[in-house]
């Protein structure tokens, strides 16, 4: 397995860990860093797949990935949307 797709798998197997642990009963501070985690992992799948060769890995859209993402990741997704729009992908 080549070692974007694992990197793939794992930030997803993350996500649904923390989208998991949002159902639960956590403290305000719990919370919000879960929802950072969260973000986070995302925006490396959106990362990933965005440098990624390989169109079967293209599971989320990009832009679905990016929506929680905030400060600093949301001008550098706005960079690479940029790019994917001038490349025209």
């Amino acid at each position: 397995m080549r070692t974007s797709t694992m990197q793939l798998y794992t930030h997803r197997q993350n996500v649904d860990r923390y989208e998991n642990m949002l159902k639960t009963e956590l403290t305000d501070l719990e919370r919000r860093f879960v929802q950072r985690r969260l973000s986070e992992e995302r925006f490396s799948i959106a990362i990933l797949q965005f440098i990624s060769p390989s169109p079967r890995q293209r599971g989320i859209h990009l832009p679905d990935a990016l929506r929680e993402i905030r400060g600093y990741q949301i001008r550098l997704a706005a960079l690479v949307l940029g790019s994917m729009a001038a490349s025209g992908a």
